[in-house]
């Protein structure tokens, strides 16, 4: 399992957003941009947690958990993410680092 945190800007619902909020454990799905064509098979889903807006940055700030391990080499703080419904973006954004279970849970 994968823990890591991320920062996102939400795409409005009028360009193929989300029509509701950001909530505790959605399950939603990730691609990273760098690595377009490993993801064309396979889809990876994650469960969000901590969620909080920060408006000094205007991004939205999570920790995510993957079921399915995923590539070390993509787990790089930088690396840039969708955040994917079906087959609409519905966040851009960026890993901010990994984290382990005992962070996750004194949050």
């Amino acid at each position: 399992m994968s823990h890591f945190k991320i920062k996102v800007i939400l795409i409005p619902a009028l360009f193929g957003g989300l029509n509701g909020k950001l909530y505790e454990n959605m399950r939603i799905g990730i691609r990273w941009q760098k690595y377009r064509s490993e993801m064309l098979n396979s889809r990876y889903d994650i469960s969000l947690t901590n969620i909080q807006f920060n408006a000094v940055e205007n991004v939205w700030e999570m920790y995510c958990h993957s079921i399915r391990e995923l590539p070390a080499e993509w787990m790089i703080e930088g690396e840039l993410i969708e955040l994917i419904e079906t087959y609409n973006i519905v966040a851009i954004g960026k890993i901010e680092g990994k984290s382990n279970s005992e962070t996750l849970t004194a949050m």
